[in-house]
C-alpha cells in the first residue's frame, strides 16, 4: 500500500491528535489506484469520487497518518482489487542525471540558465504579491494571474526595447 498524489492544498487538523494532515490517493504496490467499486478512477472529488484516499502527515506525505491508518486499511480490505488493465499507475520518476545536451552550445546553456533564474525570481515576486490578496485562494487562478502578468510585463519590456 502506497500514498500518491497528495491532492489537498489546504492542511487539515486531525481530530484525535491535532496534527496537521493532507489527503492522498492509495495504491497497491504496483501503483494501481484503489477504488471503492473496482472501476477506473472517475476523476471526481469529494463525496462523488470512487477513489480511496487517506490522511497523510504534513511533513511526510508518502506515509499514512497513524490516527486514521486503520480506516484506510479497512476500506482497502472491503474494496475489490484495483483495476490494472491500462489503469492509472504511479509515474516512473524521471531523472536527468545522465542527460548530455548534444545540440546546445555553452553560450546558449548560460543564456538558458539566466532565463530560468529570472523566471524563478519573477515567480517568487508574483507569489509574494498574490499573498497580499487573501481572497484569491484558487491555485489555478493564481497561476492564471501570474501567466497574465508575465505576458503583460513581457509586452511592456518589448515595447520599451522597440521604443
Amino acid at each position: 500500500m502506497q500514498v500518491i498524489d497528495v491532492y489537498t492544498k489546504k492542511a487539515y487538523t486531525c481530530k484525535k491528535c491535532n496534527g496537521e494532515i493532507y489527503y492522498g490517493k492509495i495504491t497497491d504496490d504496483k501503483g494501481n489506484i484503489y477504488t471503492v467499486d473496482g472501476h477506473m478512477p472517475n476523476g471526481k472529488y469529494g463525496k462523488e469520487t470512487n477513489v480511496i484516499s487517506g490522511a497523510v502527515d504534513a511533513l511526510v506525505k508518502d506515509r499514512l497518518h497513524e490516527c486514521s491508518k486503520h480506516y484506510v486499511e479497512e476500506a482497502i480490505a472491503k474494496a475489490p482489487a484495483p483495476p490494472t488493465g491500462g489503469g492509472v499507475k504511479i509515474p516512473e520518476k524521471t531523472t536527468f542525471a545522465n542527460f548530455q545536451a548534444e545540440y546546445v552550445n555553452e553560450a546558449d546553456r548560460v543564456q538558458w540558465n539566466d532565463v530560468v533564474a529570472k523566471v524563478v525570481e519573477l515567480t517568487i515576486l508574483a507569489q509574494k504579491k498574490l499573498d497580499e490578496y487573501p481572497e484569491i485562494t484558487n491555485p489555478a487562478l493564481k497561476g492564471l494571474i501570474t501567466n497574465q502578468a508575465f505576458a503583460v510585463w513581457s509586452s511592456i519590456k518589448e515595447s520599451q526595447r522597440n521604443g
